[in-house]
């Protein structure tokens, strides 16, 4: 499962936002189950079960005496939420974690590959499109060599 796109959203005064129907699409199947949603750095990061859980597995892998894996998973795992969409295939966001993230009416959903993204629009603003902006070139160059002679996986 690949997702991609960006998406301005409404969110309702009770936290609910619909997920849009390309991203849905992109989910298939997926999108039946209930999805998980935790805090990232300036957003909420949404996943469905089996990316989920293969992150679970990933993190299960690491050292449970890091102190810094230790820490990740205290506020990452420990944040994460399971919610379901309804029938007009909007979620509810728990208020801690709109709290969180510091979500009000006007939101942006970015499909990022194995999960979904959910930013105010000011954090996206700030965090991320005017940093990108500032160091594209830079930061595809970085990538474009450390890309070059890797094997694409599948």
């Amino acid at each position: 499962m690949r997702l991609g796109g960006r998406y301005r959203m409404t969110m309702d005064a009770k936290g609910r936002v619909a997920i849009p129907a390309p991203l849905r699409d992109q989910m298939g199947e997926a999108v039946k189950e209930p999805l998980v949603v935790t805090t990232g750095k300036v957003s909420l990061d949404v996943y469905t079960q089996d990316e989920w859980r293969a992150l679970e597995d990933r993190l299960d892998d690491l050292n449970p005496f890091d102190p810094d894996a230790e820490l990740f998973r205290a506020y990452y795992v420990s944040g994460a939420q399971e919610v379901t969409l309804d029938k007009a295939s909007r979620i509810l966001i728990p208020a801690t974690l709109r709290d969180e993230a510091g979500l009000d009416r006007d939101v942006l959903i970015t499909g990022m590959g194995n999960k979904m993204q959910i930013f105010s629009m000011a954090n996206w603003q700030q965090h991320v499109s005017e940093r990108a902006k500032q160091r594209f070139d830079e930061i595809s160059s970085k990538l474009a060599s450390e890309l070059s002679g890797k094997p694409r996986s599948s």
